[in-house]
């Protein structure tokens, strides 16, 4: 009788102590699964509000570029005066993480109303890119938006509310 006790205690304990290892285990992979994290082309449309949120009654400029951009200088020329807008210093495309993900952008804050030619020049050769460049209008309280991240030239301005 006595054997029989131990033997159901023997038992018991082991499958007490494989419930206990299983629960531990499903708590690792439960914590250690990612959790889903917004796209990059999510995490510039976070960037873009941020942005806007804090604009004002200012204009900004904002250029998405892609990684092979990173370290590139923007130059930006007023166009009426036909001379290179003074921005207080270099801008260059730089990196920043957004809700998980790597963004490569350069902003330029407080533009006059105007248009304007931006070029992109080439961290390595510091050469002006043919194919980055293009000529903007820059609205009061706005946002004008240049994305060059895929070789693509689109722009969009969006007024701050």
């Amino acid at each position: 009788m006595i054997d029989w006790l131990n033997n159901t205690n023997v038992i018991l304990s082991i499958i007490l102590a494989c419930i206990a290892i299983s629960g531990a285990i499903i708590s690792i992979i439960v914590r250690i699964r990612p959790k889903p994290t917004p796209s990059s082309e999510e995490a510039y449309n976070i960037y873009l509000k941020e942005v806007g949120a804090g604009l004002g009654q200012n204009t900004a400029l904002v250029v998405l570029a892609s990684k092979e951009m990173l370290r590139g200088e923007i130059k930006v020329w007023e166009l009426q005066a036909s001379k290179l807008v003074n921005l207080g210093r270099p801008i260059y495309i730089g990196q920043q993480v957004i809700a998980g993900n790597l963004i490569y952008v350069a902003y330029i804050p407080g533009l006059d109303p105007g248009n304007y030619l931006i070029k992109f020049y080439y961290p390595q050769t510091g050469e002006a890119s043919k194919a980055f460049s293009a000529v903007k209008s820059i609205k009061p309280k706005q946002i004008t938006k240049i994305d060059w991240r895929k070789g693509k030239m689109s722009s969009r301005s969006q007024t701050n509310p």
